[in-house]
């Protein structure tokens, strides 16, 4: 049910990690790119991005961080999916 708050069933979602440990999750539908959003808060949060990609969720509600940035040259890491399910389901 929390998934489903985010939209992630019914739309693409991006997330940038900072640091390893704090993620950014924001529609892929906003005219912003993986790049700008870090350029954005990387000062705000004190962390260079590490990892970025897409969120989904399962048909069990299990959060998967998947795919790339190409706009900042990083991978999605798979230490990022329980860092995302706790973010989005609690």
């Amino acid at each position: 049910m929390g998934n489903r708050l985010f939209g992630l069933n019914e739309m693409e979602t991006k997330y940038v990690m900072f640091g390893g440990f704090l993620p950014v999750v924001f529609p892929a539908m906003l005219p912003v790119t993986h790049a700008e959003m870090a350029r954005l808060l990387s000062p705000h949060i004190g962390e260079p991005p590490t990892s970025a990609g897409f969120v989904g969720a399962d048909a069990a509600g299990n959060i998967n961080a998947y795919g790339e940035s190409f706009s900042l040259g990083l991978k999605s890491d798979p230490k990022d999916s329980p860092i995302l399910q706790r973010l989005i389901t609690g």
